[in-house]
């Protein structure tokens, strides 16, 4: 009898412990979370702000359609883990392909020239084509770190927060909508490659193409240093601002200046 009272108080005492359990996981089931503790609501999202560094890098073929075509989520993904590399060969096959065949094309127009002058302008060239080339890649890497370095400061200075070498890898592949030119240029040299009006048919593709490219630019600092896209605006436009101020300064200089030394009384027009 004694065994038996034992194993009803122990069963007894059991009960309340099996009802607190169920109770429990009803709880987690209904609210998705632990009581006391925040409720889970959603898995994070991949591809938000706060999302780490992607581990197993970037795909380079995805890393190109993404910047072309889905670049606030791509550079969203940059400014967590920039693919430099990826970025330092883009710009790269970008200043080679765009220079060679900005070389192809002035070649091919001045072939159908018949002066001698021309003629002999364009062997000379031909000659230090190899140098002229190396010289202007090594000027266009030379201008993509000095420019990003600016953009980083001024970034810095309107409140940003991101990484120096963020702002390098996405002023980099902020270039790739220049190699649509390519293929415009090659229609061009088809149909006419004589043709200097054909030739400025391409400054129309040129302005569109540079317009996309600053656009980038511009969601690329703004998810790399993560302040509003007005911020990242002034930060790409102010080096532009400050340079057309300078001209206008220049010019003002100048007028000013070859006023005082010819003043309008002492100029007689016949």
């Amino acid at each position: 009898m004694k065994d038996e009272k034992d194993i009803n108080s122990v069963s007894s005492e059991k009960e309340p412990v099996r009802e607190d359990n169920e109770r429990f996981s009803k709880n987690v089931e209904e609210t998705g979370g632990v009581p006391g503790l925040p409720a889970a609501a959603s898995a994070p999202d991949p591809d938000g702000p706060g999302a780490g560094p992607e581990k197993p890098g970037f795909n380079f073929l995805d890393l190109v359609y993404g910047v072309l075509f889905d670049p606030a989520r791509t550079f969203r993904k940059v400014a967590a883990n920039p693919p430099l590399w990826h970025a330092v060969l883009i710009y790269g096959i970008i200043s080679v392909l765009t220079g060679a065949m900005g070389v192809f094309v002035n070649f091919r127009t001045m072939s159908f020239t018949d002066s001698e002058l021309m003629a002999t302008v364009t062997g000379l060239v031909q000659g230090i084509l190899p140098l002229l080339a190396l010289g202007g890649i090594f000027l266009l890497f030379i201008k993509w770190f000095t420019y990003s370095a600016l953009l980083h400061l001024l970034a810095d200075f309107f409140g940003g927060k991101g990484a120096a070498r963020g702002v390098f890898t996405v002023y980099g592949l902020a270039g790739l909508p220049t190699l649509f030119i390519i293929p415009v240029q090659l229609l061009v040299l088809g149909i006419n490659p004589g043709s200097s009006w054909l030739g400025i048919l391409t400054i129309p593709v040129s302005l569109a193409l540079g317009i996309w490219g600053v656009v980038l630019l511009i969601l690329g600092i703004r998810e790399v240093h993560g302040f509003s896209t007005g911020r990242a605006a002034a930060v790409v436009f102010t080096p532009v601002a400050v340079i057309v101020l300078l001209v206008l300064i220049t010019i003002i200089i100048m007028v000013s200046a070859m006023t005082s030394m010819y003043p309008p009384q002492n100029l007689h027009f016949l």
